[in-house]
């Protein structure tokens, strides 16, 4: 399993948990929870791709959406699950500047 946070203005490269026994986000989403429930959990993604029996799915928070974002004058929040076989298997998330 495989979670990964990145922000380009505070490392150049990806901050990997692999380590990691157990991830919850805020939702309440886990590694290991079933495509269909979290799909039907957050709605359609802004972006799916699927290719060999592995899932993508992202979603995206833009600054117009979140107090957060506003306050701290980033322009977006992301995150990505990837599922394989129906299973989430890595979680991706973190900030994006332009």
């Amino acid at each position: 399993m495989n979670v990964k946070f990145y922000d380009k203005n505070l490392t150049k490269d990806y901050i990997n948990f692999s380590k990691t026994k157990e991830f919850t986000t805020n939702s309440g989403i886990k590694l290991g929870d079933k495509q269909e429930q979290i799909l039907n959990k957050l709605g359609k993604p802004r972006d799916q791709q699927e290719q060999n029996g592995t899932t993508a799915a992202t979603y995206i928070t833009e600054q117009n959406e979140s107090r957060l974002l506003q306050e701290f004058d980033m322009p977006l929040y992301y995150e990505k699950f990837i599922f394989y076989s129906g299973v989430l298997k890595e979680y991706e998330f973190g900030f994006e500047y332009p």
